[in-house]
């Protein structure tokens, strides 16, 4: 049985995706027999890293890696980790050492929720996992609200995603301060 590889032209597309946010369809072909596999990869480019996600067969099961977004290799290690992933190999080699360690979860996670513009999310913050709503306004800013137990705050961001993020993240921080501060005046 052959490998399902990605022909040159998803070669060069990948190039350049690796330098966008979306998602991305790719065939992958073998030639004996012969048969072919849709792969979606979703690509969030994250402050330090790049984030990669995995997903074929129509199957829920998604692989994800981080990748360091400085280096100039990274179309064709996305292309490996594809690859590798479709064929049920373990991707060694495609991420270094520590690379996991550029992107934090709950970086992930806020850039989804401004990326999907809509939904509620639990965001992981240590001890305290506060309530995240988000909305998109029909002028194209965001609607959120941060909640943990009784406290709440609602704030809209801009519509530029990277403003947006820088925002939220510096909201969710003052709001975390603050939650923490209240409960330690109540002790």
């Amino acid at each position: 049985m052959n490998r399902l590889l990605l022909n040159t032209a998803a070669l060069i597309r990948l190039e350049a995706q690796v330098r966008l946010n979306g998602t991305f369809q790719h065939r992958l072909t073998a030639e004996n027999p012969r048969r072919s596999v849709l792969a979606t990869v979703a690509i969030e480019q994250c402050t330090q890293g790049l984030h990669v996600t995995v997903t074929h067969n129509g199957t829920r099961n998604s692989l994800g890696v981080t990748l360091d977004n400085q280096r100039s290799d990274n179309g064709a290690r996305v292309a490996r980790f594809i690859e590798s992933t479709v064929n049920g190999d373990t991707a060694s080699g495609v991420p270094d050492v520590d690379e996991y360690l550029l992107v934090s979860d709950l970086e992930l996670m806020l850039r989804t929720a401004i990326r999907c513009g809509r939904g509620t999310y639990w965001l992981p913050a240590h001890e305290l996992e506060p309530e995240l709503r988000i909305s998109r306004h029909p002028r194209g800013s965001y609607d959120v609200q941060l909640r943990i137990d009784d406290a709440a705050v609602q704030f809209t961001l801009p519509a530029d995603s990277k403003r947006a993020y820088s925002v939220l993240a510096d909201h969710l921080r003052r709001f975390l301060q603050d939650y923490r501060a209240a409960l330690s005046a109540a002790a």
